[in-house]
């Protein structure tokens, strides 16, 4: 088995055994990329204090015919009205580096955010802020809208490496949402910009 095998099967095993909290799973489909996307956020029931995000990702580029994984993780522990500070890891297809930063959450049945400033455990890193908020408003008695926005920028002491925010708007049904997708990228210190629409599918596992 391949690395990259045995790392997606860790992706799919993790996003797949939470019981409570949210979790999904979702699919981007556009012109150029087909990207599955898992995240789950969970308060440990034990204790309160403690939370879990984990952002999971897989990557086909159409054009080069290539596969790239990454994976967020990171443990939190609120101190006062949502801030707290937070560890973890992140792993690249081609970067393995620990985390650690503050971080902000707070969730209602309509309304979540979870951001959190990180930097790299190791010389040169590279720092994050990473942002998702999501909106989920009744229309009807089982129709909601939905509307999510995720914005993650990385730099260095020199600026920007490489930044992306990816927008979706749609219908959720119980379990199932879906409608339309953007997602646009800033790459080097020049932030040179890209916008790619698409569509989305996103199943809510719990």
């Amino acid at each position: 088995m391949t690395y990259k095998s045995i790392f997606l099967s860790c992706i799919l095993s993790v996003s797949f055994q939470i019981s409570y909290g949210q979790t999904s799973i979702e699919t981007f489909s556009s012109e150029d990329n087909f990207i599955v996307e898992a995240w789950w956020y969970k308060v440990i029931e034990a204790n309160p204090k403690f939370n879990v995000f984990s952002l999971n990702e897989a990557i086909h580029n159409y054009g080069i015919e290539e596969t790239f994984f990454m994976n967020y993780t990171i443990v939190g522990y609120e101190i006062s009205k949502g801030f707290g500070p937070v560890a973890g890891a992140r792993f690249l297809s081609d970067r393995v580096s620990g985390l650690a930063g503050i971080q902000y959450a707070y969730y209602t049945p309509i309304f979540f955010i979870t951001t959190n400033i990180t930097g790299e455990l190791r010389s040169n890193p590279l720092f994050e802020w990473y942002t998702l908020l999501q909106y989920r408003p009744k229309l009807t008695e089982k129709l909601k809208l939905f509307a999510q926005f995720q914005n993650a920028m990385n730099f260095d002491e020199s600026g920007n490496d490489f930044s992306l925010q990816r927008l979706r708007v749609g219908l959720d049904f119980k379990w199932l949402q879906a409608g339309f997708a953007l997602n646009t990228t800033q790459t080097g210190k020049d932030w040179d910009f890209d916008a790619e629409p698409g569509l989305f599918l996103r199943l809510e596992l719990n």
